[in-house]
């Protein structure tokens, strides 16, 4: 019998080498196939709403299939993600409610992640904490972190002095002895005052910081760098490393340690972690950080014989979570017991609201005493504005009533210059002539106006009367500093001529914030910043105007930021002006005509560059080569 040969031409050759290829590709659980079968992406990444430039990132199909219309609007969200009202974008819960609304990228293209109907009836991510305007999620880490200058949610709730006063600071942060304040353990004793109170920073609590057992520290010791370490014994086997060397956490010594103060520390089955007792039936089950990394905290059987009142806690009618009394009856339609018992209209009536708390006229809700007769109707049946019930009543915390008896308004509004009240009592002129401004704030001369310390001396009025400008004033003034030495955007240097304050950061930048230019008069090559190196932009000076600094960002980019135009001439864009050790074309270099904005600052850190074709422009040439459309691609 003759055999039939078939004949394929190259092309069908490819396509179906191709699609056997394909064809055989076939993605582990958690991921996801692109259309053009070319590769698997996590599913999280699918439908994120990033379609940008595919092939720089790892996470995105090439063919942008990852992110088409059709299939999105079909797209089942993973777990942990919120679908976009657009039906066309998934995100990360823990972005949903966080105030961020400027636009694509920042959340939900179409911004419904923020929208004030939905968040008043969003259950924040574990780890986050809602604001009592019931709009905003933030990070447990900045709740009572004493930033009462520029707090994190509305009207400052966040810094509230009732709610700090019993708030339990989140793990790793430490409570000043105000008991208003939580900062990172490890700023405690470092030198320099965090805490608003100086408590940090106390000698006796200092002295104690000898790794004394006594005293309830724990002494580490990384036998690579030879440094000793001290941490509070309740750190250790709390199931994160504190020592440099992993010591506190070492299973061996876990498994034999005995938890610090059992009563208020439980240790998890596993025998390797201690967490404390207030995490223990919490109903977070998502463990690191906030519980026990096996889940035994959360067990049923444990949890339905937990004695949730030892820790402060009032207990679910199924018995199987602990909530912090501050959430029983607080409005929460969706609750926050899964049997949703805290919030069951019989037992809110008989709820007796916590201290620093006002109960609604109709017996279901507890409210932040700062929320009562603020102008926003809170309660559901309106009785927290009621006006006869407003007219007596005294404004609490950081508020001040209004003459009309209406209305209580954050103090630091209190003779800002804009009227908050209804009736304009806040700028009434003979009350703000004996104001005393709040914190962080100056009083302008004519006693009327309080303003932010920062816009002091800042080269621009913000007094009415223009005296913060004044030339007396300035001349005395004493620039803002950082109370945190970890902040930036905080701390202010003061020109030459004393009469205006600008950010260190802007000093030696390359452009000039003082009007006498004095922060753009830079020593040795520019460099005369109180900022450290790493910490600000390197500058060079323009070869005949030395009284300006441009920054290395801005070199050899083909737009002249020096008025002589030196900074894209050949001296100084070359290798050698840059004291560079190697511009040769290696195997590993390429020579060709482009321009790369981001090469001078690499090129400051003496990092390997090639100069360009033309001789002048340079692009970095190590692992990744440019075209002359400035994209990247991998070698």
């Amino acid at each position: 019998m003759r055999k039939k040969i078939i004949i394929m031409d190259f092309s069908t050759i490819v396509f179906l080498t191709i699609w056997s290829y394909a064809a055989g590709i076939s993605c582990p659980d958690g991921e996801w196939r692109c259309q053009d079968w070319s590769r698997c992406i996590a599913k999280k990444w699918v439908c994120d709403g990033n379609a940008q430039d595919h092939y720089n990132y790892d996470d995105r199909c090439g063919d942008g299939s990852d992110e088409d219309p059709t299939m999105c609007a079909q797209w089942n969200c993973v777990a942990g993600h919120w679908k976009c009202k657009d039906g066309l974008q998934c995100l990360d819960e823990s972005r949903v409610c966080d105030g961020d609304m400027w636009g694509p990228g920042s959340g939900c293209n179409d911004g419904s992640d923020e929208d004030p109907v939905m968040c008043a009836e969003w259950n924040c991510s574990v780890g986050y904490w809602k604001c009592h305007d019931r709009l905003r999620c933030i990070g447990e880490a900045y709740v009572c972190d004493g930033d009462t200058f520029n707090p994190h949610c509305t009207y400052g709730s966040d810094e509230d002095p009732v709610m700090c006063a019993q708030w339990n600071c989140t793990a790793g942060y430490w409570k000043c002895k105000d008991n208003l304040q939580c900062i990172q353990g490890d700023w405690v004793c470092e030198g320099e005052a965090q805490c608003n109170d100086g408590s940090d920073e106390d000698t006796t609590l200092c002295a104690k910081q000898n790794c004394d057992p006594a005293v309830g520290y724990w002494r580490c010791y990384d036998g690579q760098s030879n440094v000793e370490q001290c941490i509070e014994e309740q750190y250790v086997c709390d199931g994160m490393n504190h020592c440099s060397d992993g010591a506190d956490e070492d299973p061996k010594m876990c498994a034999l340690w005995n938890c610090t103060d059992t009563d208020r520390y439980w240790k998890c089955n596993s025998g390797q972690q201690c967490v404390e007792q207030s995490w223990v039936c919490d109903g977070n089950k998502m463990g690191r950080a906030y519980g026990c990394n096996d889940r035994s905290d959360e067990e049923f059987l444990l949890c339905v014989k937990w004695n949730c009142s030892a820790t402060g806690r009032w207990k679910c009618q199924d018995g199987s979570e602990c909530m912090d009394p501050v959430s029983v009856c607080d409005g929460n339609k969706h609750a926050d017991c899964s049997d949703f018992s805290d919030e069951d209209p019989a037992m809110c009536r008989e709820w007796n609201c916590t201290a620093g708390y006002w109960k609604c006229k109709d017996g279901l809700r507890c409210l932040v005493e700062t929320e009562v007769c603020d102008g926003y109707d809170q309660c559901d049946d309106k009785s927290d504005e009621d006006v006869a019930m407003c007219a007596p009543w005294e404004c609490t915390g950081m508020m001040w009533k209004c003459h009309d008896g209406q209305l209580c308004i954050r103090d630091h509004y209190v003779c800002d210059g804009g009227s908050n009240c209804d009736d304009g009592s806040d700028e009434d002129p003979a009350m703000c002539a004996l104001w005393n401004c709040t914190a962080g704030r100056w009083k302008c001369q004519d006693g009327q106006q309080c303003i932010e310390q920062a816009h002091v001396c800042d080269g621009s009025n913000t007094c009415r009367d223009s005296s913060d400008e004044d030339t007396e004033v300035c001349t005395h003034w004493t620039c803002m500093k950082c109370d945190n030495p970890h902040a930036t955007g905080c701390s202010y240097t003061k020109c030459a001529d004393s009469l205006q304050c600008v950010k260190r950061e802007a000093v030696c930048n390359g452009e000039a914030d003082c009007k006498d230019r004095s922060d753009e008069l830079c020593d040795d090559g520019c460099h005369a910043s109180p900022m450290k190196p790493s910490e600000r932009d390197i500058v060079k000076k323009c070869q005949e105007d030395l009284s300006r600094c441009v920054s290395v960002k801005q070199y050899c980019d083909g737009i002249a930021q020096c008025p002589d135009g030196s900074d894209e001439t050949q001296v100084g864009c070359t290798c050698e002006d840059w004291d560079l050790k190697s511009c040769s074309v290696g195997e590993n270099q390429i020579q060709m005509s482009c321009i790369n904005t981001n090469w001078a600052a690499k090129a400051a850190v003496n990092q390997s560059v090639s100069k360009c074709a033309d001789s002048i422009h340079m692009v970095e040439t190590q692992g990744e080569e440019q075209n002359n459309t400035g994209v990247y691609r991998s070698r």
